[in-house]
């Protein structure tokens, strides 16, 4: 099968929608950045004024927002600070500093995704970047702030060790308390337990699922599962699993699972783009045909967008369309939290970028602007008990993504960036030369 015909990014309904704010807000003078770059220990000072302020949750009645030492102070209207250098947003959208709920190979992409409004990713296989520890650091403002799965609970032959095949595996219930204490002992922040059965010989078993949520929670640590289709959702559900970081994707969707999960409220991040990848709708290749996007990419970030999804060649598109939207739509009408999160690593992702294609396919689906904004703040931030992020809020960080929008409903489809802080800092939206 020949590849996807690529497309303009702005042949999509949202973003043309969107195009005639993008090109007014070009015409006009960019404010200044401040403090562009203070590598300094201490958190950094700025107030924004001039936004529609969206808060994590909801848009508010607010206008402005005073970060002072690395942490939102105050959050209102009209306000003044003599002791802050002023950003003037223009009448554009302000948000939290996005969280990507599902990333892959986030020590070479953290600097990327964060030059796209990323200031946190949750790594969900593989070994940890010990490089990238500066999530204390109200200084830090090169880099995402990364949470870390470290190696995911698996079987010998299971998912996915046909990539990682030296990765370590449980082959009983026994040895799961240990394989654990390991993860620990190694920085992990959260445990992946990996059942999938389709295409697969062996996955764990119930009884090896529901261990390795009880030795996660005796260790303090949230369990979170990659659950391949609906009977796997069940293991996980029956398991206790914190978190589905996946969608599981099967025609008929499994009662029994969705009660259990709606029963604990468990959120479920959807990973959509991959699953348009699967069904070959979607070719990260547009992302290159954007200047506005393209010359914010560095090397890493182009090579993702210039691969072409293997699965376009043999997988089965309209099961995958079927399966996936009936997936999609059983979990939303059980009322289950509904996380924004890209499986960046894999095609047709690209890091950072793919959290607003993310933010597309939510809208497509009837999902409302507030509500797919949280899915990216707030309730990722409450589903992995992010406490100072996922909010503009005083006592939260001082994390801001200011959008080329001007209204909640310009927001879907926009793809631009005015300017993004850290901890108070301003962030260089420039691509590093070393990274070109």
């Amino acid at each position: 099968m020949p590849p996807v015909a690529r497309r303009t990014l702005l042949a999509s309904g949202a973003v043309a929608a969107a195009a005639p704010l993008l090109a007014s807000c070009a015409e006009e003078e960019p404010p200044t950045l401040v403090d562009r770059h203070d590598y300094g220990s201490a958190g950094g000072d700025v107030l924004v004024t001039d936004v529609v302020v969206f808060d994590g949750e909801r848009f508010t009645e607010h206008d402005a927002v005073a970060v002072r030492g690395g942490l939102v102070d105050e959050v209102g209207s009209g306000l003044a600070a003599e002791d802050l250098p002023v950003f003037e947003g223009g009448g554009r959208v302000l948000i939290p500093g996005l969280i990507d709920a599902h990333a892959h190979q986030s020590g070479w992409n953290a600097r990327g995704g964060l030059r796209f409004g990323i200031t946190a990713m949750l790594d969900m296989y593989g070994g940890i970047d010990t490089r990238l520890d500066g999530r204390a650091d109200l200084g830090e403002h090169r880099y995402a702030d990364v949470w870390w799965a470290g190696w995911g609970l698996t079987v010998p032959g299971g998912h996915p060790t046909q990539w990682f095949p030296d990765a370590p595996t449980v082959a009983v219930t026994a040895e799961v308390e240990g394989f654990v204490a390991d993860r620990v002992s190694e920085g992990s922040d959260f445990l992946k337990i990996v059942v999938q059965r389709r295409d697969f010989a062996s996955t764990l078993s119930q009884g090896e699922a529901s261990a390795g949520v009880e030795a996660a929670h005796a260790h303090g640590m949230l369990a979170v599962a990659h659950a391949g289709g609906w009977d796997d959702a069940l293991v996980a559900a029956k398991a206790g699993a914190d978190v589905l970081v996946h969608l599981p994707v099967g025609e008929k969707p499994d009662p029994e699972a969705l009660d259990l999960l709606a029963e604990r409220g468990t959120p479920v991040v959807a990973t959509l783009t991959v699953t348009s990848g699967a069904r070959c709708e979607h070719d990260a290749g547009v992302f290159l045909e954007d200047p506005a996007i393209a010359d914010r990419l560095d090397k890493y970030q182009r090579a993702e967008a210039d691969r072409y999804p293997d699965a376009c060649d043999r997988r089965d598109h309209d099961w995958w369309r079927e399966a996936s939207e009936a997936s999609f739509q059983a979990v939303r009408n059980a009322g289950l939290p509904l996380l924004i999160g890209t499986d960046s690593g894999n095609a047709p992702v690209v890091t950072g970028v793919s959290v607003f294609h993310e933010l597309e396919l939510f809208a497509e689906r009837g999902v409302p602007v507030e509500a797919a904004l949280a899915g990216a703040t707030s309730l990722t931030a409450d589903a992995f008990g992010l406490g100072e992020r996922g909010r503009i809020a005083p006592g939260k960080r001082g994390d801001l993504v200011l959008l080329e929008a001007s209204s909640p409903e310009a927001v879907i489809g926009t793809y631009g960036i005015a300017a993004v802080w850290k901890n108070g800092h301003a962030v260089d939206l420039e691509v590093p030369e070393a990274a070109r």
